[in-house]
């Protein structure tokens, strides 16, 4: 699978939000998309869902134009995670296997049952498939809309701020289990993230934008103490640890 950017443009009430962004991912890439509040990042994840058309230009999914795809096809291709999600009265199970229903036609098998359950385990939500969903944690209904995505099979995974509601621990945790998924299902997983240090421990590819204009997109190498002082306005230091960049904002 290949995703293909190409000039997107977007404006809410003729205020420009996006300007001619272009980009492309591969399957078992992982890209974070960065950038101050504001700056067009949850506007661009919903134009990569679907969910907004831009005003110009276009995304390819493997050379075919995202607008011309089914909404059944599109829901069997693309898992996405809003910001914030909605609870509904129904158990874990139930909502983790609602992620199976664009794949399901007349009855649910035995194949959407069993992808669920794994999906319960892998997330670490055993032992609360049975109880209601409005009556677990702000972090666990997080892990539960993840797994829901999961369960679709999805060959894209677009997550908007999806470590939020959890505590450090379980942050790390989730980031290790999306990046694992992307890795072995050989998905195209796309993070809006605010913690750059998070991002550069689980992600391959990094966007940076302002005002929706790209300032800066690829790997590791683009990481410098120029580039997050010309986006974010702060003033950091570029270390190196375990191989690999972290960064810290300087005194005052």
């Amino acid at each position: 699978m290949r995703i293909t950017v190409k000039g997107i443009t977007f404006s809410y009430n003729s205020a420009p939000i996006l300007d001619n962004v272009n980009f492309s991912l591969e399957s078992g890439q992982i890209l974070s998309i960065l950038g101050p509040n504001g700056s067009g990042k949850t506007t661009l994840l919903k134009v990569l869902a679907s969910i907004l058309s831009p005003k110009n230009g276009a995304v390819f999914l493997d050379g075919k134009n995202l607008a011309e795809i089914s909404l059944s096809g599109k829901a069997k291709i693309i898992g996405y995670v809003p910001q914030r999600s909605e609870g509904f009265n129904t158990s874990v199970f139930e909502a983790v296997l609602s992620g199976r229903k664009p794949h399901v036609h007349f009855r649910i098998k035995k194949e959407d049952i069993q992808i669920t359950e794994r999906v319960i385990n892998v997330m670490g939500l055993s032992h609360l498939k049975s109880k209601s969903i409005m009556r677990i944690s702000g972090g666990e209904f997080q892990k539960v809309i993840i797994a829901r995505a999961l369960a679709q099979n999805p060959k894209v995974l677009l997550l908007d701020e999806p470590l939020t509601y959890l505590d450090i621990k379980n942050q790390f945790e989730m980031a290790s289990l999306i990046s694992k998924a992307t890795k072995e299902l050989h998905l195209i997983t796309v993070f809006v993230l605010h913690d750059i240090n998070l991002a550069l421990r689980y992600s391959d590819v990094f966007l940076f934008l302002k005002e929706g204009r790209i300032e800066a997109f690829g790997g590791k190498e683009i990481i410098s103490s120029e580039i997050i002082m010309k986006v974010f306005g702060i003033d950091v230091e570029i270390k190196e640890m375990m191989g690999s960049p972290y960064v810290l904002i300087k005194n005052g």
